[in-house]
């Protein structure tokens, strides 16, 4: 057991005799957000199973208590320092649900814009603006999949254009 996670030995009869084990999690909430230009809002931050940056979206656990809203709006705050106009709940998704019990909350955020400067919480993230057809023409394997798993939701709602 950790802040983060459990790891839980499940009954399961797969026929080898074998536990199956999972890794639990909180909920979380994750948020494809754009300025007024269009671009979207992402971060790039060191993880260190990988041994390297990724680009990923604006994401993080809930809080007890918290509703996806409330948590989508502290997670963006905190890891960005930007705060969108409105945004829209695109639904909830299980992430990895062959390992993990994980539902990720997400949200199309518009009208991202800098809260304050110098406000953001963690200091390893840099936070990034680019064109949607610059990221999704990107196959270098430093793109979470996720964030590609949140540009099609987000085109899917009509949110975001060809």
């Amino acid at each position: 057991e950790t802040p983060w996670f459990s790891v839980q030995s499940l009954q399961h009869d797969s026929g080898n005799g074998q536990p199956y084990y999972a890794i639990s999690c909180p909920e979380s909430v994750g948020v494809v957000a754009t300025t007024e230009s269009g671009e979207l809002l992402l971060i790039s931050q060191y993880r260190p199973p990988v041994g390297g940056r990724l680009i990923e979206l604006p994401a993080g656990y809930m809080d007890e208590g918290e509703t996806p809203e409330q948590a989508i709006a502290r997670e963006l705050a905190e890891e960005t320092g930007y705060g969108c106009r409105r945004f829209h709940y695109l639904g909830s998704f299980l992430l990895m649900p062959s390992r993990l019990d994980t539902r990720v909350h997400f949200f199309f955020g518009e009208g991202a814009h800098l809260l304050k400067a110098g406000c953001k919480e963690d200091k390893d993230i840099e936070v990034l603006l680019m064109k949607p057809e610059e990221l999704l023409r990107r196959r270098d394997g430093l793109v979470d999949l996720t964030v590609m798993a949140g540009l099609q939701v987000c085109r899917s709602s009509g949110f975001l254009r060809e």
